[in-house]
């Protein structure tokens, strides 16, 4: 929502300076100001979006990265697992060696 917003005001400043331009006289120092400011709104907006695509990229990132934690971590405990097995089986051979 934040970036079509974003686009819809980018969109809005344009149709306003354009029916500023064909009403008002173009060399004038208002219209000047007025189109440098409505290019700064433009530009402003354009960060926005950026910024905003940005953050949904950082955030499907962040999922993966977690996801990718919990493999790690469930790798972790079956390693663990793993190891006190052969540590039992261990503990079994020296036990049936000794009887």
């Amino acid at each position: 929502r934040l970036i079509a917003g974003a686009k819809q005001v980018s969109n809005s400043t344009a149709q306003l300076l354009l029916a500023c331009r064909v009403k008002a006289d173009s060399n004038s120092e208002a219209q000047r100001r007025l189109q440098t400011a409505g290019n700064a709104v433009k530009r402003a907006a354009d960060n926005l979006v950026t910024a905003a695509k940005n953050a949904a990229i950082f955030e499907e990132q962040e999922t993966t990265v977690i996801i990718n934690q919990r493999f790690v971590g469930a790798m972790a405990q079956e390693l663990e697992a793993q190891e006190k097995i052969l540590r039992i089986e261990k503990e079994l051979a020296a036990a049936r060696s000794k009887l």
